[in-house]
């Protein structure tokens, strides 16, 4: 776990961290695969209080950064991590989406 974000306690939530998986590193935007239009989710569901600014951070990866984020920066701004790699999810062994700071 890099130093930075140690004092995140983020170990449990990243079990395989450290085994050897290729992850392509670019994916098409383009791609059929993600041409599904879906709607908009109800905010109001999703973040307590979606009046905040909203900070995205697209291409998210791991998360670490926008949890660290998140954790250091109080409850001022809501936060939104997006990813199309769906294999960067599956070695973390969790969803982000679900993953709340509270």
């Amino acid at each position: 776990m890099d130093k930075e974000y140690i004092d995140l306690n983020l170990r449990s939530l990243y079990p395989n961290r450290g085994h050897h998986m290729r992850i392509r590193q670019h994916m098409n935007p383009l791609n059929s695969s993600f041409s599904e239009p879906t709607g908009p989710p109800e905010w109001k569901e999703v973040f307590d209080d979606p009046l905040l600014p909203l900070m995205v951070d697209i291409g998210c990866g791991s998360g670490r950064f926008l949890i660290w984020h998140a954790k250091n920066s109080g409850k001022t701004q809501n936060y939104l991590g997006l990813e199309i790699r769906q294999k960067v999810l599956l070695v973390l062994g969790f969803s982000l989406f679900g993953f709340w700071i509270g």
